[in-house]
């Protein structure tokens, strides 16, 4: 059952009711703020961080069962947390399930570029290395289906040497998180767990941000799905809010998970600036070929 949660956060973006070829309302506010991009690249920018923010939902999900269950992590929990969000797209074999591990790896691979060369306070946090997490999650996934996700893997010149121990890898961690679920699993008939989806008022800058995640259904399909797959000992909630700073955490002492807006924002605008960038690229390399002084 718990390989249900897929269904957590590959949610089709922009699922409405809407003709195809309209755009999100969203997506003219935003271009309009910005100003340096139209309305159909503001929309590509929100799909990518929508699903961005899919991943990282899944990642702090990790972390709630690993510690709400108990579970044995032989290793960094936050490569554990990476391990099991990833094994779970995976486990949902999916085309949405794919588009949201591309763009966990194009947030990463962006992160990376942005970051520089990482100073102490990088090297001595809990979290690899973006590229590392990039890496070890595409190793993941091609190991599960080389067919399916080679061409994430192409983009990211994963080394051939790498390529062929991932399937032993992806065994291994496969075989290690079923035998840990398995004992949690909610048996049939058995109460569901009680798992609370909180949305709080955003304030004006991250708004629309706010609005399109909870118009999405991002958490309350999360908290629905983790209350039918699991039996979580404790009362526990995902919490879309305000937290003053770009992030996402579980808070063990309240038993949930925070989604910042302020993320969502940032994840818009890192994808918005590439958009930005690779296009003025595009551009430069079309233009002709200086005339030679006189």
């Amino acid at each position: 059952m718990y390989r249900l949660l897929i269904a957590l956060l590959c949610l089709p973006f922009l699922a409405s009711t809407a003709p195809a070829q309209e755009l999100h309302p969203q997506a003219y506010e935003l271009a309009e703020l910005r100003g340096d991009i139209s309305p159909e690249e503001a929309e590509i920018a929100l799909e990518l961080m929508f699903r961005h923010i899919a991943y990282v939902l899944h990642h702090e999900v990790g972390h709630l069962l690993i510690n709400e269950l108990d579970l044995p992590v032989l290793g960094w929990e936050e490569d554990a947390a990476d391990s099991l969000s990833t094994l779970l797209l995976i486990w949902g074999d999916s085309e949405d399930a794919f588009r949201t591990l591309d763009s966990a790896i194009y947030g990463w691979v962006l992160g990376h570029e942005r970051g520089g060369m990482p100073g102490a306070d990088r090297l001595a946090d809990e979290h690899s290395l973006d590229l590392q997490r990039a890496y070890h999650s595409v190793c993941m996934m091609i190991g599960a289906d080389a067919e399916i996700y080679t061409p994430i893997a192409d983009k990211l010149n994963m080394p051939e040497a790498r390529r062929q121990r991932c399937p032993g890898e992806f065994n291994r961690l496969q075989r290690s998180w079923d035998a840990v679920l398995e004992p949690h699993r909610r048996p049939e008939g058995q109460a569901e767990s009680v798992v609370h989806a909180v949305w709080l008022d955003p304030d004006e800058d991250t708004a629309p941000y706010a609005s399109l995640l909870r118009d999405e259904g991002l958490i309350d399909m999360a908290a629905a799905q983790l209350a039918d797959a699991f039996h979580i000992p404790r009362e526990v909630g995902l919490v879309g809010r305000n937290c003053g700073h770009p992030n996402a955490y579980y808070v063990p002492d309240y038993a949930r998970v925070d989604l910042c807006y302020e993320l969502a924002a940032l994840s818009f605008h890192m994808f918005a600036d590439d958009i930005v960038a690779r296009r003025q690229q595009a551009a430069e390399a079309r233009l002709p070929a200086s005339a030679p002084a006189n």
